[in-house]
Parts: structure tokens; sequence; C-alpha cells
């Protein structure tokens, strides 16, 4: 019984971790298309430029004749400038540390900030939640000795890049402080459930902290999806959190809930 328990526990934790891969590779697709569409218009205009600017600016000088055979370029004018000029920023070394920084980026590799951390609550009532700056995991707050349901989880760094990138992606600061993604702050209609879940998100990076909480919101699993796209962004990210810390042998090795909601 213990070795199926086990694993059942690695089976989890392989799926969690699949979905948050999965988030990441769509995260990295994502900045490889913006990065291409600011690109490879500059791209163009600096090699339309070494084509086409020299042989016109270059081909007259100062009084509109011919350069005389033997004579240097001018330099320091605007024509001599724009005729040598774009050559030299093409092959020029920071240009070359430039492109090396658009490659990272077309290769999704986002560095985490050395100050990132999270915590995530979840589940009815907020029973469940994670702190990644304590590494302390909860369970549950709803039980007779509550705990016995807190453990530790510290992440590792694959997990953490994961987690950034699905966090990072998401712009969590562009979404309201207090915050309900099943109801438009204009909706005629309200949609809520009995019992309800809270969602409270925190992440700190870069030396500032951005919290959204959803408290009192709809239940997951009812057919009920976010009221726009940012709104389902939202909840889906709260969805990998909650599949990658669930699906660890951490969580796993909890006692089972004293206490389930309907």
């Amino acid at each position: 019984m213990r070795e199926l328990e086990e694993y059942t526990a690695e089976v989890r934790s392989r799926v969690a971790a699949a979905g948050v891969r999965e988030v990441a590779v769509r995260t990295r697709r994502q900045h490889r298309l913006r990065v291409l569409g600011v690109c490879l218009p500059l791209a163009a205009c600096v090699i339309l430029g070494a084509l086409f600017l020299p042989p016109l600016l270059g081909s007259a000088g100062p009084d509109g004749a011919a350069p005389l055979d033997g004579e240097p370029a001018d330099t320091g004018t605007a024509e001599g400038i724009m005729a040598g000029g774009v050559v030299d920023a093409v092959s020029d070394p920071e240009g070359a540390g430039q492109e090396t920084a658009h490659e990272e980026l077309v290769d999704g590799i986002a560095p985490v900030p050395e100050d990132f951390a999270f915590s995530f609550t979840w589940g009815c009532h907020g029973i469940s939640s994670y702190d990644s700056g304590t590494g302390r995991l909860v369970k549950t707050t709803d039980a007779s000795h509550p705990e016995d349901y807190v453990t530790e989880l510290i992440l590792d760094e694959d997990q953490r890049q994961a987690v950034w990138l699905l966090l990072s992606d998401l712009a969590l600061e562009t979404y309201p402080a207090e915050y309900d993604p099943y109801n438009a702050p204009d909706a005629l209609q309200r949609v809520a459930s009995e019992p309800n879940r809270d969602l409270i998100l925190r992440v700190r990076a870069d030396g500032r902290e951005t919290t959204v909480s959803c408290r009192g919101i709809c239940l997951d699993g009812l057919g009920v999806k976010g009221y726009d796209e940012r709104a389902r962004a939202f909840l889906e990210a709260c969805t990998h959190l909650e599949r990658l810390l669930t699906g660890t042998p951490e969580w796993a090795a909890l006692p089972d809930y004293e206490v389930f909601y309907e």
C-alpha cells in the first residue's frame, strides 16, 4: 500500500511539472514572436541602409562633384558619417553584445531576479497556502490539529525558473488589488457558489511587491470561465501553481483531509 501511495505521488508530481513546463514553453514562444517582430524590421533597415546609402551619399563631394582619386572619404560631415557609420555599427563589438542579449530572449531564457519570491493561497475559504520565501506549505487549516498539515517545500532551480516565467508573463501588476476573475465590474448578473474559495497571489521581484486578492469567488470546476482573456490567464496561472504544489512528494506525505467541501 505504501509503495502504491509513493508511486501515485510521483505520477502526480510529474504531471504537475509537465504542466508548468508547458506554460514555460508557451511563454518562450511568445517572447520569441515579440522579439522577432521588433528585430526583423530593424535588421531590414540596417541592411538596406548599408546597401544603398553609401553609393548615394558618397558619390559626390561637398560641391556636388565626384571625389578626386586618392582623396580620403569625408568622415567629419553628416554625409561621411552616414556613408561609413552604418557598416561600423553592424561590426561594432557592442552591437554583438546586443545581439547576444536578443538571442537569450529568443531562447526564452529569462533570468530570475535574486529577490524573487511568491506566496499563494487557494482552496475553499483559503485553507491551503505556500510561501516560497520560507518554504512553508500548508495543506489545510480546517482540521482538529492544523499543525499536522504543515510541511516544508523548497523549490529547485528548474521549478523556480518555470514559476518565474509563468508569473512574469502574467504581469500581475496590471491587475486590480481586489479582483474577481468571474465577474466584470459592471456585470448585471453575478456568478457565485456556496461554498466559495479564495485565491491570493503575492509576487516580489526587483524590489517591488504585488498582491492580487480574490476573496469569496466562485469554486473552480463548475464549468465557469473567466469573464475575459486576462481573467482566464490569471485563473490558468493559479491552476498551474496549485498543480505544481499539490503534485510534490511533500504534499502527498501530509495526512488526508478531515473535512471535504461539496
